[in-house]
């Protein structure tokens, strides 16, 4: 009897070995498929990634653009998730956008075009290119001394016109340039410029007040100046 209570507890030891083994075992499993599931699950964390650009202006006598000259022209910037700047040629343009932006520009059709920017990390980024028939355009300046895509200012945009009231009291105002010349301005930021903020050369105004008065017709200059520098010069005749 004592020999078959041994033989018994030693059964029951096993049973119990055998329990703890397997449980063991099963929650060696269940952690290696928790993590599996948790792997498919989690994403590449972007949270340092950096996407940006401004809207521009392009004037009717300039030609198609490139992909690479929007994104300059658009100031944008990008960086990947460990704020590494990403290279302007890794940056990608929505080519049927681009393609009917340059349709726009050879056609002189004005509008706002949009342009979706892609960074390679599944981020995107809208623009507008904004075409208007303007006579004189002028692209963003750039730092020489930088190799990232860097404005210095903005864009501006103008049209030449003609006078319809020649008599020689008539007087042109500021007013009448900033209206007749439709013009328009981006700060460096891609912000549109107030009217009010277009500064017109004075002493160019002069000059064509008083061939106006002398009834001395031509063609005559005109500075149209950002606050931050960049310059247009339009005709206007008289």
């Amino acid at each position: 009897m004592l020999i078959k209570g041994r033989n018994m507890e030693i059964i029951k030891n096993k049973k119990i070995n055998i329990t703890i083994v397997m449980a063991f075992f099963v929650i060696i499993m269940l952690l290696i498929l928790f993590a599996i599931n948790m792997k498919k699950h989690v994403k590449a964390d972007n949270s340092a990634s950096f996407l940006s650009g401004n809207n521009f202006v392009i004037g009717s006598d300039e030609n198609i653009i490139t992909s690479n000259e929007l994104l300059y022209r658009g100031r944008v910037e990008a960086k990947d998730k460990d704020g590494q700047e990403i290279n302007i040629k890794d940056l990608k343009v929505n080519s049927s956008e681009l393609q009917s932006l340059n349709n726009a520009i050879r056609d002189k059709k004005d509008g706002n075009y949009p342009i979706t920017i892609s960074n390679g990390l599944g981020e995107t980024h809208v623009i507008y290119a904004v075409v208007r028939q303007h006579s004189s355009g002028v692209l963003p300046r750039y730092s020489s001394e930088t190799s990232g895509i860097k404005v210095t200012n903005g864009t501006i945009g103008g049209n030449d016109f003609t006078l319809s009231n020649t008599s020689n009291k008539y007087v042109l105002t500021r007013d009448d340039i900033i209206s007749n010349s439709d013009v328009l301005a981006f700060d460096r930021n891609g912000k549109q410029y107030k009217a009010s903020d277009i500064i017109v050369n004075q002493n160019m105004i002069e000059e064509i007040n008083l061939a106006i008065k002398n009834q001395k017709s031509g063609i005559y200059p005109m500075l149209l100046d950002t606050p931050k520098g960049e310059r247009i010069q339009i005709k206007i005749g008289i």
